[in-house]
């Protein structure tokens, strides 16, 4: 058969086409590859220290270190180098009501503190403590509030009272410290387990006779109530902290160790210059402090230094403090240890 020029031009087309779609095919799927490398990781293409990364921080609203550090950029700047990016992800304000998006990896990094970790410990949620935020002793800030109507002045009054608490966080654990202080059997006292939102808004309304809370859920109590303890009242070993979630720690710990570092200097800064941490994004509006409610908390900034820190074993022997006293009223299986809640980043 003889070969023509046309028919030669036609099989080298022909080569070229089955060439082009091989190629094409093979890139297809090596992009099929990265992108479901990037879902299973959470929105991260990589799991390697130095490639790309997606940080999800809870969202701090307008007041506190961890605000300054979102209008600032101060993580984003941290992180870069380490090819890591930051998610500001909006959430609820306790730790103990987050729990569900700390499990689905939705959240990897928070404040809190002590209590609520190892309150976790009964539900086995993956979140660690990190850092922590040393004070000499615990603050006015966070205690026990009683209604006017309901007649508590003290702790003993609390007998036969109902007090709204977030379950297996500070509330609970400021007044199980309190009444074991004062000598009551906790079966003396009837605790409504509520989040701290709904636990306000019970005791405003007269439902509860006193609230267990802290921050401004505090603060917005005790403008109508009476104060019945402090959290240094009665020598809480809770202590505020950074937490991240155990992936975070096996997967990226170079970037747990970035965040604790960034934020040292702005923790430090808080009690020296407290307005900056407060008003941070909006003076004005339903998230703005003013009046009373912005003197309080600059006076809580101003009287509270703190140093950020990693665990030690003061702190240790704290978290276990707590981890027994939840224990032996029944809010988290016995056997919890300190050393099981606390990262290492040293």
């Amino acid at each position: 058969m003889k070969t023509t020029s046309r028919t030669l031009l036609r099989a080298g087309a022909a080569a070229l086409i089955i060439a082009t779609t091989a190629m094409l095919a093979a890139c297809s799927s090596s992009a099929s590859a990265l992108e479901s490398g990037a879902k299973s990781d959470g929105g991260s293409t990589s799991k390697g220290s130095g490639e790309s990364y997606t940080l999800r921080v809870t969202d701090p609203g307008n007041i506190g270190w961890l605000a300054v550090a979102k209008h600032d950029g101060t993580l984003e700047q941290a992180l870069e180098p380490l090819g890591a990016t930051v998610d500001w992800v909006p959430a609820k304000g306790a730790v103990s009501a987050n729990l569900p998006l700390f499990s689905t990896g939705e959240l990897q990094v928070s404040e809190g503190a002590f209590t609520p970790v190892v309150g976790a410990a009964a539900k086995e949620a993956p979140i660690r403590i990190g850092a922590v935020l040393d004070t000499e002793t615990a603050g006015d800030d966070s205690g026990i509030i009683a209604t006017k109507a309901s007649g508590a002045r003290a702790v003993a009054d609390l007998r036969g009272k109902t007090v709204a608490v977030n379950p297996a966080g500070k509330g609970e654990y400021i007044v199980l410290q309190a009444l074991a202080q004062a000598g009551i059997a906790p079966s003396e006292v009837t605790l409504k387990y509520l989040q701290p939102a709904d636990a306000l808004a019970a005791f405003a309304s007269g439902k509860v006779d006193a609230i267990s809370t802290f921050g401004d859920f505090f603060r917005q109590a005790k403008a109508t109530g009476i104060i019945v303890a402090t959290e240094h009242d009665i020598d809480s070993q809770d202590r505020e902290i950074i937490l991240f979630t155990t992936d975070l720690l096996q997967e990226r710990p170079d970037i747990a160790k970035a965040v604790v570092q960034a934020a040292t200097p702005l923790v430090a800064d808080r009690a020296k210059h407290p307005e900056r941490f407060v008003n941070v994004f909006e003076t004005t509006g339903p998230r703005a402090l003013t009046g009373d409610a912005l003197a309080w908390q600059l006076e809580v900034n101003r009287s509270r230094p703190a140093t950020l820190r990693l665990p030690n074993a003061q702190d240790r022997t704290r978290v276990q403090s707590i981890a027994d006293l939840f224990a032996k009223n029944g809010v988290t299986p016995k056997g919890v240890q300190a050393n099981g809640l606390i990262a290492d980043l040293g």
